[in-house]
C-alpha cells in the first residue's frame, strides 16, 4: 500500500483503469440518453435493463412510445395486452419486463400524482437517491447514471467526486485516509473526462465503492473481498476474480451454452467412390447372371417335363390301337 501511495497520479489512474476494465458486466454497458428523452424514459430503460446492455432496454422504450399515445396509457393498459405487444415485437424476458414497466409507472404516479420527473436533474444527488430508495425494482446503477446525466446537462459544476470515491481510493491504498478532494479528483477524473466510457467507468466505480466500502468496516467481509479483487494480478478476469465480484454484489456472468457439435462426415476419395460403384455394378451383374441361370434351368425342366408327358401320351394311344 505504501508503494501504491508513493506512485504518481498517472500510475494510480492507470492501475484503477485496468481494475475497472476487468469488471465486465452487460449491465454496465451504459451511455448518455437518446436525444429528446425525458428523465422518466431514461429511468424506465434502466428499470427494465436487467442484466442486458442498456441499448436493448432503450429499444423496448421506443417500442412502447411508438404504440401508445402517452405513458399514462401504458400505466393503465391491461397487463396481458402489454405482454402480447412485447411478445409480438420479439422482446426477450417479456413477462418480467412488462410487469416492471407498469410497476414503475404506477409507483411514480402514486408518489407525486403525475409522471413528470425532469425536475430530478436539477435536484441534489441526495434528493435523487432518496426518491430512488422509495421505489421498487430500482437497479443499483440508476443513481450513478442520473448523477452523470445531471452533470452532463449542466457542466458548470465540477464533475461529481463524492465521499464514496474518497473512501474507495483510501481502501485501495491509492491515498491516505481522509484525503483531499483534489487528490482523489486527480486520480479519478481522467477516467471520466472522455465521452466514451464515461458512464461505464463512473457507474462501475460507484458500485465498487457501494458494495465494498460504504457502510462496511475495514475488517468486514465486503471490505476483504474488495481487497482480494484489487490484489488480483491477472490482466483479464479469472474464475477466482469473478467469484469475488459475485460475493461483492455484482451479477454473475451467464455461462454460454456449448454449441452442439455436428456429426463429422467421413471424407472419401473420389477414386474409392468410383471403385465402390464399379464393385456394386459387377456384383449386380453376377447376381443377375445367377438369377437368369436359375430361371432358365427351371424353365427348361418344366418344358422337358411337358414334352415328355405329351410323348408318353402319344405312345400309349398308338399302342392301344
Amino acid at each position: 500500500l505504501v508503494r501504491e501511495m508513493a506512485a504518481s497520479s498517472a500510475d494510480k489512474t492507470a492501475k484503477l483503469d485496468a481494475f475497472v476494465k476487468k469488471i465486465r458486466r452487460d449491465m454496465l454497458l451504459l451511455g448518455p440518453p437518446p436525444e429528446g428523452w425525458t428523465v422518466l424514459e431514461r429511468m424506465m430503460s434502466l428499470v427494465i435493463q436487467l442484466d442486458d446492455p442498456l441499448v436493448k432496454a432503450e429499444a423496448l422504450v421506443e417500442i412502447l412510445k411508438a404504440n401508445y399515445s402517452n405513458w399514462n396509457e401504458v400505466r393503465v393498459v391491461r397487463a396481458f395486452e402489454l405482454r402480447d405487444l412485447l411478445a409480438r415485437k420479439k422482446v426477450t424476458k417479456v413477462a418480467e419486463r412488462s410487469v416492471l414497466v407498469q410497476e414503475f409507472l404506477r409507483r411514480v404516479f402514486g408518489m407525486q400524482n403525475h409522471l413528470e420527473l425532469d425536475w430530478m436533474l436539477d435536484a441534489t444527488s441526495e434528493r435523487r437517491q432518496k426518491l430512488l430508495d422509495a421505489m421498487p425494482s430500482v437497479p443499483d446503477q440508476m443513481g450513478p447514471v442520473l448523477d452523470m446525466d445531471a452533470w452532463v446537462d449542466d457542466q458548470d459544476e465540477p464533475m461529481p467526486v463524492g465521499a464514496e470515491f474518497k473512501l474507495l481510493c483510501a481502501r485501495l491504498g491509492l491515498v491516505k485516509t481522509n484525503p483531499k478532494e483534489a487528490t482523489v479528483r486527480e486520480i479519478i477524473e481522467p477516467l471520466l473526462g472522455q465521452d466514451v466510457g464515461r458512464y461505464q467507468n463512473f457507474a462501475t466505480l460507484r458500485l465498487v465503492a457501494s458494495y465494498g466500502c460504504v457502510g462496511h468496516s475495514v475488517k468486514s467481509t465486503p471490505a476483504e473481498n474488495l481487497t482480494k479483487a484489487w490484489k488480483d494480478k491477472g490482466s483479464s478476469p479469472t474464475a477466482t476474480f469473478e467469484a469475488i465480484l459475485a460475493d461483492l454484489g455484482f451479477p454473475e456472468i451467464a455461462k454460454a451454452k456449448p454449441a452442439k457439435k455436428k456429426a463429422a462426415k467421413k471424407k472419401v476419395a473420389k477414386g474409392k467412390v468410383v471403385k465402390k460403384a464399379v464393385k456394386k455394378k459387377v456384383a449386380k451383374k453376377k447376381v443377375s447372371k445367377k438369377v437368369s441361370k436359375k430361371v432358365s434351368k427351371k424353365v427348361s425342366k418344366k418344358v422337358s417335363k411337358k414334352v415328355s408327358k405329351k410323348v408318353s401320351k402319344k405312345t400309349t394311344k398308338s399302342s392301344a390301337k
